[in-house]
């Protein structure tokens, strides 16, 4: 996690914002199993990745659209 909050302070993101993603995605990472043949730091990425988009399709039903599978 301190690679990610470093790489996101050196792009000029606030503070405040990466305590609140760092934090959360801590949190969320912390109770996801590890699947077998996928490394922690792997596993960690899909986290970092996902957490995002959440917040996309919550609030834009066009990017839930375009981004949902099927």
């Amino acid at each position: 996690m301190r690679d990610i909050r470093r790489a996101l302070l050196e792009a000029d993101v606030s503070l405040p914002v990466v305590r609140r993603f760092v934090q959360a995605v801590s949190e969320q990472a912390v109770g996801v199993g590890v699947i077998r043949g996928v490394k922690p730091d792997q596993q960690l990425v899909k986290v970092c990745f996902f957490f995002p988009l959440k917040y996309i399709i919550i609030n834009d039903p066009i990017c839930a659209y375009i981004i949902s599978p099927g």
